[in-house]
């Protein structure tokens, strides 16, 4: 790892999840801080830290998971071999939020990792964690609990990122007990945390929730929204993957499921081809490789972003490779597809959701499910070197039938193209999505009550006598895979938390 700068007054914590996963909040802000001359560095501990799970020192802590685990579940065992302990971890956040803290205090056998890695910076005024997934949160309490206790009991905790910006009020809660998290950045943190770092009046800086006086307090403005189009570069480290970005919104922003239809619409701007391209040679500058992989973090790429960007990258010769999310929609064609494979997408993710054009309907998604079908065919022909579909099984109202009709399609997909990889996800239910403001209109009952810590969804009942529940649609799920041959099995992905 590279050294790291003592006189930097902020470094940023990657907490530890996936060996190789994605940071772009960080290159955006670090990029953002240095345009304004404060200088930052990076912490990475899934650089640091390898196969966490299957060392010695995570087994007495997978066993505290399952003894809480099955005492919620009434002594009703679970084998803690049968889990991964982001598994275990997942459930246990989500169920056992009263034992939150103690695990944290179980978790000092972190400290001598932490002790190696931060104990030289003493000067350290701010130690800023971006979480991506809750299964950081036991990470970076511990390690946030280590920085005010053995680094600078004065150090200010900044937290950030899409977890933070979708469950705060369950953060609030837990943060109560433990006063240990000063700063909540809610939402894009370019500009609060700029204004933070220069000390502003507290109650001025944008998306900021702050502790004073025992009390966590919300700033005057918790709506801004930062202008991708003229953002400075994102910055990374070598050994990063690094992430590109050309709008923090969707431009379809239609889907029934989509959480953001009934929060305050952001304006959808784009960042220009040309600034990307920019992007990508001063970030291959910077790492001293012209053959990186980069990948497009935005919900859709659009068409004449993708179009202008593919043909700017063939003039400038580049050798990189990049994968993005796709929307599979009428104007994709093979002429376009060809073009995007000469340029260097190496991988696409469509979004299909089903091949039930009544319940593509009902999720809006907007496209023509014959021609969506035929463009991931195209793609996998074109031989790009990953193709991923993503399915949604135990949709509202969803019979046993067209379940079956899309595990048809996606044995087709396996069967037929070894480049194909499915993504299947059970329906759920997302706070502030159409399904959870209007749910007679979907024929289902919102079970709020039964809404798990830190979960942006809440479990629903199918009130359609021939509707499949999410229990039911699991078990079809399982049938199915077992059915499978090796290779197939090894390309079919289920998000199965929801089955422990």
């Amino acid at each position: 790892m590279h050294k790291l700068k003592s006189n930097n007054k902020i470094i940023f914590i990657c907490s530890y999840y996936l060996p190789f996963s994605l940071k772009p909040g960080i290159g955006f802000l670090r990029g953002f801080l240095e345009s304004k001359g404060i200088k930052s560095d990076v912490v990475d501990f899934n650089k640091i830290i390898h196969d966490l799970e299957n060392e010695k020192m995570f087994g007495e802590l997978k066993l505290y998971f399952k003894k809480c685990i099955n005492k919620k579940r009434h002594n009703k065992d679970l084998s803690v071999n049968s889990y991964s302990f982001f598994e275990l971890e997942y459930y246990f956040i989500s169920h056992c939020p009263e034992k939150i803290w103690e695990a944290v205090d179980r978790m000092k056998f972190l400290y001598p990792i932490f002790e190696r890695h931060l104990k030289p910076f003493l000067g350290l005024e701010f130690l800023a964690f971006s979480l991506n997934t809750r299964l950081q949160l036991l990470f970076s309490l511990s390690l946030a609990k280590w920085a005010k206790e053995k680094l600078n009991e004065s150090i200010k905790i900044v937290m950030g990122g899409s977890t933070i910006l979708d469950n705060h009020q369950d953060l609030i809660t837990l943060f109560k007990e433990n006063f240990i998290i000063d700063y909540l950045i809610m939402g894009e943190g370019e500009t609060p945390l700029y204004r933070l770092l220069k000390k502003d009046k507290l109650n001025e800086v944008p998306n900021l929730i702050y502790h004073e006086d025992g009390l966590y307090k919300y700033s005057k403005n918790l709506n801004n929204h930062e202008d991708i189009r003229i953002l400075p570069t994102p910055i990374y480290d070598p050994g990063d993957n690094p992430c590109i970005q050309t709008s923090r919104s969707c431009y379809w922003h239609k889907c029934s499921f989509c959480i953001a239809r009934h929060v305050k619409k952001q304006k959808f701007v784009v960042r220009s081809p040309k600034k990307v391209v920019s992007d990508i040679k001063t970030i291959n500058k910077r790492l001293g490789n012209n053959e990186l992989r980069y990948y497009f973090c935005d919900e859709a790429l659009t068409k004449s972003f993708i179009t202008n960007f593919s043909h700017l990258i063939l003039e400038n010769n580049f050798n990189n490779k990049y994968s993005t999310f796709m929307r599979p929609e009428n104007w994709l064609n093979k002429e376009s597809l060809e073009l995007f494979k000469r340029a260097g997408f190496s991988g696409l993710f469509f979004g299909l959701e089903t091949t039930n054009k009544r319940l593509s309907k009902l999720l809006n998604k907007g496209i023509e499910i014959k021609h969506a079908i035929n463009i991931v065919k195209i793609a996998s022909k074109l031989k790009y070197g990953a193709v991923q579909v993503c399915f949604i099984i135990g949709i509202p109202t969803e019979t046993k039938e067209e379940i079956l009709q899309d595990f048809e399609m996606i044995h087709y997909f396996l069967s037929e193209y070894k480049n194909i990889v499915i993504r299947l996800y059970p329906f759920r239910v997302r706070i502030t999505s159409d399904f959870y403001y209007y749910p007679d209109k979907y024929n289902i009952s919102i079970l709020q009550d039964k809404k798990a810590f830190m979960s942006s969804v809440v479990p629903f009942k199918q009130l359609n006598e021939d509707a499949v529940s999410t229990h039911n649609s699991y078990e079809l799920f399982k049938n199915f895979y077992n059915k499978l041959n090796t290779d197939m099995q090894s390309r079919l992905f289920f998000d199965d938390y929801i089955a422990i």
